[in-house]
C-alpha cells in the first residue's frame, strides 16, 4: 500500500511540474498559426483570432480564444461565425485511455450569420481546403457510415451564451433571427443520450426549446434510435415523441395554441387581422412521418374552440412552394 501511495504522489509530482513548465515551453504563436492552419485544411475557411489565446495543460488540456471568427463563402461580406470568446477543455487523464471527454466548451456572444446564396449554394456546408475537395453529399445520398467520434467520445458543460443567428435565403428572399440564444448540450457517451436544452428571441418572443436523442451513434449512422422534443412559447407549444431511421421520423405530434388569430399575426406579422376576430384556440393531435421533402399527419385530431374534425394531411415541399393536400 505504501508503494502504491509513493507511486500516485510521484506522478501526481510529475503532473504538477507539467503543468507549470510546459506552458512556460510552448509558443502561443506557435499553437496559433497551427491551430489557424488545421482548421482552414479540414474546412477550407480562414480562423482569424484577432484576441489573446491563452493555454493551460493541467488538470486540464484547455484552449481559449478572443476576438475570433470563421470566414464565410468566397464574397460575402460577413463571417460564417464571429464569436467574443470561445473555450475548449478537454481532460488530461481520459486521454491516456484513449479517451475523449469535452469537459469544456463555451461560446461567448457568438454570431452565426448562414445564407444561401442565389445559386442555391450555403455557407455552412464545409470543404477541405484540398484540391478538388467537394461540399458533403446531400442528406439524400448519405449512406450508413461509421460514426467519426469514438465510443467514449463524451460532451460536459457545453454552453451557448448570448448567442445570436442571422438566417438569409437570396432565393426565397426570406429571413429570420434569433436572438438572446442560450443552450446546454450534454451527453456522456457515444451510446448514451444526447441531450439539448435552449431558449432564445425569435420574431420578439421567447421560444424554449427541449430534446434528446436516445443514442447519438445510431442517430449519425442513420439507425433506428427515439427521439422526444418540444418547443413552447407564449403562443405555441409543440410536442414530439418517436423514432428516427433512416433520414425519416415517425411519432406522435402535439401542437396547441391559446390564440390561433394572435399566433398566425406572430408567425405572419403581414397578415391582416379582421377587427372583432376570436382568440380561437387550437389542439392538434396526430402521428408524423416525415422523410425527405414530405411530410404525413396521419390520424389527425383537431379542435378549433368548440369546433372538433380528425382526418389526414400531407405536405411536399421539395418545389418552390409547399404544396398541402387535405383529407
Amino acid at each position: 500500500m505504501k508503494k502504491l501511495l509513493r507511486l500516485l504522489a510521484v506522478i501526481f509530482v510529475v503532473f504538477l511540474i507539467a503543468a507549470i513548465i510546459v506552458p512556460m515551453l510552448v509558443s502561443k504563436e506557435l499553437v496559433k498559426e497551427k491551430l489557424i492552419a488545421q482548421v482552414e485544411a479540414a474546412t477550407g475557411r480562414t480562423l482569424r483570432i484577432d484576441g489573446n489565446l491563452e493555454l493551460n495543460f493541467f488538470p486540464v488540456t484547455t484552449v481559449s480564444m478572443a476576438a475570433a471568427s470563421l470566414s464565410s463563402l468566397p464574397g460575402d461580406e460577413e463571417p460564417l461565425i464571429v464569436v467574443e470568446s470561445l473555450e475548449v477543455g478537454v481532460a488530461v487523464l481520459p486521454l491516456l485511455a484513449k479517451e475523449i471527454q469535452i469537459s469544456k466548451l463555451e461560446m461567448i456572444r457568438p454570431k452565426i450569420h448562414l445564407r444561401i446564396n442565389a445559386d442555391g449554394k450555403n455557407n455552412w456546408g464545409f470543404s477541405s481546403g484540398e484540391p478538388g475537395a467537394t461540399t458533403p453529399a446531400p442528406e439524400s445520398e448519405k449512406t450508413d457510415e461509421p460514426s467519426p467520434l469514438p465510443e467514449d467520445f463524451q460532451l460536459n458543460n457545453v454552453r451557448v451564451v448570448g448567442g445570436e443567428i442571422y438566417f438569409r435565403d437570396a432565393r426565397e428572399k426570406k429571413s429570420w433571427d434569433i436572438k438572446q440564444l442560450d443552450a446546454a448540450v450534454s451527453m456522456s457517451g457515444m451510446g448514451n443520450p444526447f441531450t439539448l436544452k435552449g431558449s432564445g428571441l425569435w420574431k420578439q418572443k421567447t421560444v424554449s426549446v427541449d430534446a434528446q436523442i436516445d443514442t447519438l451513434k445510431a442517430f449519425l449512422g442513420g439507425h433506428k434510435t427515439e427521439i422526444s422534443a418540444s418547443a413552447k412559447s407564449e403562443l405555441l407549444n409543440a410536442d414530439f415523441d418517436g423514432v428516427y431511421e433512416r433520414l425519416e421520423y415517425t411519432g406522435q405530434v402535439n401542437v396547441g395554441s391559446s390564440s390561433l388569430t394572435a399566433l398566425r399575426q406572430w408567425l405572419d406579422p403581414a397578415a391582416v387581422r379582421p377587427s372583432g376576430t376570436a382568440p380561437l384556440a387550437l389542439q392538434i393531435t396526430g402521428n408524423l412521418r416525415c422523410a425527405s421533402q414530405q411530410c404525413e399527419f396521419k390520424k389527425a385530431a383537431i379542435s378549433l374552440d368548440d369546433i372538433k374534425a380528425g382526418g389526414m394531411a400531407s405536405v411536399d415541399m421539395s418545389g418552390r412552394k409547399p404544396t398541402v393536400n387535405i383529407e
